[in-house]
C-alpha cells in the first residue's frame, strides 16, 4: 500500500528541511487517501472505531493547536520549559506515543463529537479541504523556526507531556498516518 511506503519515506526526518518535505508528503498522500473513499463509506461509522470522516475531524482538529502554538511569539512557549539537549527521533516519538496508547491514553478534547455527518461529495471535500490546509499551515509556519528553536522550545501535548517543536511536527506526521492505518485496517474488513 502506497501509505505505508510513504511513512517508510518520512520515518527518518529530522531535520528542518526533512519535516517541510515530510509534512507536505504526508498531508497530499493522506488527503488523496481519504478522497478515494466513497461516500457512504467516509461517512459510515464501523462496529468499533471513528468513520474516515471522524479521523479527518480528529486530525485537523489535533494539528490546529500546533500551528497556532508555533504561529504565536515563542517567549510564550516558555511556559512549558525549554531543551538544552538534541530532540529524539521520529521513531523514539512513536515508541513512546504507542506506549502511552498501550497504557489507556485516549484523545480527550481533540474527540471529534460532532456526529457522522449525513454524508455527500461536498462535505467530504471540504472536510478534506479542511485537513489539507491544517496541514500546509502546520508545513508554512516551519518557515519562522531555527533549527535551535525546534529543539530549544517545547509545546504541551496531552499524552506525550512537553515535547519539543520539533517532536511535535515528528508526531504531528505520524499521527496522520496512525489514524489513516486504522481506517485502512477497518475498511478490510468490510
Amino acid at each position: 500500500m502506497q501509505l505505508r511506503k510513504n511513512l517508510e519515506d518520512v520515518k527518518n526526518s529530522y531535520s528542518k528541511e526533512e519535516i517541510v518535505s515530510a509534512i507536505d508528503i504526508t498531508v497530499n498522500s493522506i488527503a488523496e487517501f481519504y478522497a478515494s473513499i466513497p461516500e457512504e463509506f467516509f461517512f459510515t461509522t464501523p462496529k468499533d472505531g471513528w468513520a474516515p470522516e471522524k479521523n479527518v475531524r480528529h486530525l485537523t482538529k489535533s494539528t490546529l493547536p500546533i500551528y497556532l502554538g508555533m504561529k504565536g511569539p515563542k517567549f510564550a512557549l516558555l511556559i512549558f520549559g525549554t531543551n538544552k539537549n538534541k530532540s529524539q527521533n521520529m521513531e523514539a516519538v512513536i515508541n513512546l506515543y504507542l506506549s502511552k496508547l498501550s497504557q489507556g491514553a485516549g484523545v480527550g478534547i481533540f474527540e471529534p463529537f460532532t456526529p457522522s455527518a449525513k454524508g455527500n461529495k461536498e462535505k467530504k471535500e471540504k472536510l478534506i479541504s479542511s485537513l489539507k490546509e491544517s496541514g500546509m499551515n502546520l508545513k508554512n509556519v516551519l518557515d519562522s523556526w531555527s533549527e535551535e528553536e525546534l529543539d530549544s522550545y517545547k509545546m504541551p501535548h496531552p499524552i506525550l507531556g512537553n515535547i519539543t517543536v520539533r517532536e511535535m511536527n515528528l508526531f504531528a506526521i505520524y499521527h496522520f498516518f496512525h489514524h489513516t492505518n486504522n481506517v485502512l485496517e477497518r475498511m478490510k474488513q468490510v
